[in-house]
């Protein structure tokens, strides 16, 4: 049952955190350890932020393919 388990979500292309809006439907949202999503759409993630300050911008999801990348 996901509504026992801790989470640690992984988000790609985020958008405005549709992702965790269905987690919170599921009532998961107490077991959600970190947020972390890759979007690079200005107005998404202003948005995300507004709404859910404690998710972890991580950028443009391409730049995994780069030497240097971290996440």
């Amino acid at each position: 049952n996901i509504k026992d388990e801790e989470i640690d979500v992984f988000s790609l292309y985020d958008g405005m955190s549709c992702g965790k809006l269905a987690l919170m439907d599921l009532g998961c949202e107490k077991h959600i350890n970190t947020y972390r999503a890759y979007e690079i759409d200005p107005y998404a993630i202003k948005t995300t932020q507004h709404n859910f300050p404690d998710t972890i911008q991580c950028g443009d999801a391409f730049k995994v393919r780069d030497d240097d990348w971290q996440v």
